[in-house]
């Protein structure tokens, strides 16, 4: 009779394969790698280290790219920032020459328009753009060439423009309410706003695009040094994990290492051997020579612990006592524990037998735990043996021949040493002793006495 083993099988399998893979790996490790697998890597870190040289090359490239592109552009910014305050000074001082008086005075009036708010926004404007021309000036008299400085004076430059723009588009809307003009000086007047605001809107186009052109360059520089940076990394940490990897290639064994890859496969072995203990177990064999009385199972049925599988008929006969867990240890099913038998309807004689099972299934009795032990009867002894009958049973867990014994309950113990009293010259004498085996009864004497000697039992 056998349990379905296939899962079993299969895994002992694949941990055998497994087995030969590691006991490879093992032997691989104490030969060391070979100078075909050394050269290969030796190949890979040489392409390796011109990869990263190539990168870094790449890098020096892509920066000097970067700074001539972006020259490129910063090199005409002195220009733009010359023509937009030239255009924003001649739209100024021709309209302050063409429609203001007093010319020479500090506020120069409106030579027309009689709304007083209009005209005083128009003249403070007009003091603004005069003033912010004054800067702007200034500023272009000390520009540098340095990119920063650059940069700042753009913007300045698109703030000055704003401001000279708006005191423009104030102007013609004072042009456009007056009452007192003619038609052509009206006309005259609106075509040199226009014409000076166009060229201020068209040299504020020019600053604002020269700023988002710049913007736009050192972004794009930033981007290309991240991504030529990007690869110089990526190349030297390939470099680096190629020369590790070379490194231990040529590097011997370390001890470490092959105790690792042997314990690794003392592993797998005690897993084969489980399994294959499993396996064997799976099997069900007969204890003993017997006839089968009965099958409680069918073939494929699914077995549960516990339910009985069949019955067997034995010539001989066979007793059954239940041992306590604590003692269980002591009994072995395989060369089983010799036992001696004495029935209770044949007191004055014993027969031998031997331990040939242990029920896997505890048995509970008042809250103790038990275990079922079949015991064989080697020989009847010509008794008339019928089932049901009672005896004791003594289970041999261990023996020795031609020892010294003692009575045990002569033993006595002071500080965890044994001792006991001995007759000595009409006197008791303590003496310590070493013990051995026991059986209950009697005790083994493996020191401290001498065979003959008189071992006191009582005291009374």
């Amino acid at each position: 009779m056998k349990l379905e083993t296939k899962d079993r099988e299969l895994e002992k399998n694949k941990l055998e394969a497994l087995l030969v893979q590691s006991q490879a790996g093992l032997e691989k490790l104490l030969k060391g790698e070979t100078q075909e697998e050394i050269d290969v890597l030796e190949t890979k870190f040489e392409n390796a280290k011109k990869s990263l040289e190539d990168s870094e090359i790449n890098l020096t490239n892509v920066g000097q790219k970067a700074e001539t592109d972006l020259a490129n552009p910063y090199s005409s910014v002195k220009n733009i920032l010359y023509d937009a305050y030239t255009k924003a000074d001649d739209a100024v001082t021709k309209q302050t020459d063409e429609m203001f008086s007093d010319d020479s005075s500090d506020s120069p009036q409106l030579t027309f328009t009689t709304n007083s708010q209009l005209e005083i926004d128009s003249e403070s404007q007009r003091m603004l753009a005069g003033r912010v021309l004054k800067t702007f000036k200034a500023e272009l008299d000390v520009l540098s060439s340095e990119y920063l400085s650059l940069d700042e004076e753009l913007k300045k430059a698109e703030n000055h423009l704003i401001i000279i723009r708006d005191f423009l588009n104030k102007l013609n809307e004072a042009v456009n309410s007056a009452a007192g003009l003619s038609l052509t000086t009206a006309s005259s007047y609106k075509t040199s706003i226009y014409t000076g605001r166009a060229n201020v809107n068209y040299a504020l186009s020019n600053v604002s695009s020269q700023k988002q052109s710049l913007a736009s360059q050192k972004i794009i520089n930033q981007n290309n040094i991240s991504a030529a940076k990007t690869k110089v990394n990526e190349a030297r940490a390939v470099l680096e994990l190629t020369q590790s990897e070379l490194t231990l290639k040529k590097a011997p064994a370390r001890n470490e290492d092959i105790e690792i890859a042997k314990a690794k496969i003392r592993e797998i072995e005690e897993q084969i051997a489980i399994i294959k203990e499993t396996i064997k177990k799976s099997t069900l064999f007969a204890p003993i020579p017997a006839e089968i009385k009965k099958i409680y199972l069918e073939e494929k049925e699914v077995f549960q612990p516990g339910k009985t599988a069949l019955s067997l008929s034995a010539a001989g006969f066979k007793i059954q006592a239940d041992v306590s867990e604590l003692e269980i240890g002591k009994i072995k099913e395989v060369n089983g524990n010799d036992v001696l038998i004495r029935f209770d309807a044949f007191l004055d004689q014993e027969l031998k037998g031997k331990v040939i099972f242990i029920e896997p299934e505890e048995i509970t009795k008042e809250g103790d735990k038990y275990y079922r032990v079949n015991v064989e009867i080697a020989e009847s002894g010509g008794l008339e043996l019928r089932s049901g009958m009672s005896a004791d049973l003594t289970l041999i867990t261990s023996a020795k021949d031609n020892i010294l014994k003692i009575p045990e309950f002569a033993v006595y113990k002071k500080e965890g040493k044994s001792f006991v009293k001995i007759l000595e010259n009409n006197r008791q004498k303590e003496v310590e002793i070493e013990t051995g085996i026991s059986d209950g009864q009697s005790v083994e004497a493996v020191k401290g006495l001498i065979e003959g000697e008189i071992v006191v039992v009582s005291t009374d």
